[in-house]
């Protein structure tokens, strides 16, 4: 095993106990560690002995580098843990520990809570994908009673019995006043856990966050946490999707949801709610002052559904984010027309949907005269080229969009050529996806001549698309004259060695572009030496993605990532030094400066 020297500036390391022979553990440097650091343990004749583990946690003692530390497996011994239990009772730099064992013991469990009840440096604990009993969950519970230091509490997949498990974690929550975030996610808490839980929220003044996700809380166990929530205003942020939830229990949630003044985020996604279930959070939202954020994604909502949230939304101003991802909705026009009103929403998800050329038309209309939405999402509809003609008019305008995804639906040369004029003039889009559409050659020849005037875009992804060497080399043109693009996705297209040269030949020019995924492109060769020193001559790139799908039938070129690792790690290093005297409010501008001084600066392009 070998672990960081003092002056290792590596970020992460895992550290893997596996069926080695463990004889020269003595010589194992370990009073210096990374952070964060993982530790995979298993007990046992084929794991790592108690006295090679023990090493490692009696440095944890005088180690002041680890910040965060994560156990996983199948098992500790009860002697490795109370090594452990005995460094956490001393360590004053660990904030984040996070026990992944599948099975602890009582002796464990009362070793580890030993330790909770005097160490106030933890702020997050994690007891995840975890089988204990109950004399541990007692112990455990003693520890939270005292415990001081714990923010963040998560028992993710913890493995609660559905009957009266909760009784001794809500118990031992009534004594502790400091922990603000509870997780009890994917633990089948059930309707008499939720029973427990609800009791102690109703006086609870300190957690603001809940996450109860991928539970069997059902719609009874909502109608009993909606009666917390008419009194507790201080829980903030509330994750109940995929708990098998119906209208009814949105019924009773909605009419919580009128009176609460606490909420600000709810996630009711995966859920069974229908056009009944959001008429009735459209009630609440006509009179609630509070929720900026609600996902009511992979419901059953449909467009009868979105006729009732239309109608909130042009009253309501305080929603800021809406997700109605996959929800069969078709008929797009009343929320469209709600847009043209609120001046609140500012992100908006509508992906996977049947939105079509129409619905489109509607958007673009409402986008005309909308001045507050800024991340709109249309991923995997129905939209043609007339829809993105009509999308193109709209962004001629509108000066508030900054994020647009268009993946997955249906554009080709003729909306891409109009798309590409919009993007001439846009003044506001940070961000366009447009993965898995019908962009060939032509098409990305107009996109390189927006790229050429546009000074706005930062991120570009044309993944999947049809795009080969014509393309190409008209992309990477434009990235010569181009100082803003930061992140350039071309994966999964029919690159070959001719664009990929060409795209070489431009990073030489090019000092802004920082990402550019070439992920199963279609090169054959690459020359290992020129691709060196084109990263080391442009000093900017700093992730460059060069695998290949192994079913592809081209070359996998991962094997040069070693090579060009410490080139790219120098050159965000030296991005990250030139930024770091700006606020980060100034960053984004900073990079943009930088970038046009370098072209100012840069050697003239020699032509071929």
């Amino acid at each position: 095993m070998v672990l960081a020297s003092p002056n290792c500036t590596i970020a992460a390391l895992s550290v893997f106990f596996n069926s080695h022979d463990d004889a020269d553990a003595s010589e194992y440097e370990l009073s210096v560690m990374p952070d964060p650091m993982i530790v995979k343990v298993n007990s046992g004749p084929s794991g790592i002995s108690d006295a090679s583990i023990a090493l490692l946690w009696n440095a944890l003692k005088v180690n002041r580098s680890v910040a965060r530390l994560k156990i996983e497996g199948e098992k500790m011994s009860d002697a490795a843990m109370a090594t452990l239990s005995e460094a956490l009772q001393v360590n004053t730099t660990i904030t984040d520990l996070d026990l992944a064992i599948y099975k602890i013991s009582a002796a464990v469990m009362t070793s580890l809570s030993g330790a909770l009840k005097v160490n106030n440096t933890i702020s997050q604990l994690s007891v995840t994908h975890t089988e204990v009993d109950d004399i541990s969950k007692l112990a455990l519970a003693e520890a939270l009673k005292v415990n001081r230091g714990i923010v963040t509490l998560r028992f993710y997949s913890f493995h609660f019995t559905p009957h009266s498990d909760m009784a001794w974690l809500a118990e031992a929550l009534k004594f502790n006043n400091t922990i603000s975030t509870l997780d009890v996610g994917n633990a089948g808490i059930g309707i008499a856990g939720m029973s427990w839980l609800s009791e102690y929220l109703k006086t609870n003044r300190t957690i603001s966050t809940l996450c109860l996700k991928n539970n069997r809380i059902n719609d009874e166990g909502i109608v009993l946490l909606s009666e917390v929530l008419k009194a507790n205003h201080v829980l903030a942020t509330l994750y109940l999707d995929n708990n098998n939830l119906s209208d009814h229990g949105v019924r009773s949630l909605s009419a919580a949801l009128a009176h609460n003044k606490g909420l600000i985020e709810l996630d009711l996604s995966s859920n069974k709610i229908s056009g009944n279930g959001a008429r009735s959070l459209s009630t609440a939202l006509l009179v609630n002052k509070t929720l900026t954020k609600l996902d009511l994604s992979k419901n059953m909502i449909g467009s009868g559904g979105v006729v009732f949230l239309s109608k909130a939304l042009k009253v309501n101003s305080m929603l800021a984010t809406l997700d109605l991802a996959d929800n069969g909705i078709d008929n797009i026009h009343v929320l469209a027309a709600a847009l043209t009103f609120n001046r609140g929403l500012i992100k908006l998800n509508l992906s996977s949907n049947k939105i079509d050329d129409g619905g489109m038309k509607s958007l673009a209309t409402a986008l005309k005269v909308n001045t507050a939405l800024s991340k709109l999402n249309l991923c995997s509809n129905a939209i043609g080229n007339t829809g993105i003609v009509a999308l193109s008019e709209a962004l001629e305008i509108n000066g508030a969009l900054t994020m647009l995804d268009l993946s997955r639906n249906q554009i080709s040369l003729a909306g891409v050529k109009r798309l590409s004029n919009a993007l001439k003039t846009n003044k506001s889009l940070t961000k366009l996806v447009l993965e898995q559409n019908r962009i060939d050659d032509a098409g990305g020849a107009e996109i390189s001549e927006a790229l050429r005037v546009n000074g706005k875009l930062a991120k570009l992804s044309l993944g999947s698309n049809e795009i080969g060497n014509a393309g190409g080399v008209s992309l990477a043109e434009a990235l010569k004259v181009n100082d803003t693009l930061r992140h350039l996705d071309l994966h999964k297209n029919s690159i070959g060695n001719v664009a990929f040269d060409a795209l070489l030949k431009a990073l030489h020019a090019n000092r802004t572009l920082e990402t550019l995924n070439l992920y199963a492109i279609e090169v054959e060769n690459i020359d290992k030496e020129l691709l060196m020193e084109t990263l080391k001559v442009n000093g900017t790139l700093s992730d460059l993605d060069l695998q290949q799908d192994h079913n592809s039938g081209y070359p996998d070129h991962s094997h040069l990532s070693l090579s060009i690792h410490p080139i790219l790690m120098q050159n965000k290093k030296r991005r990250t030094q030139e930024l770091a005297f700006l606020p980060p409010g100034k960053r984004e501008e900073g990079r943009a400066a930088i970038g046009a001084l370098s072209a100012a600066v840069r050697p003239p392009v020699k032509k071929n």
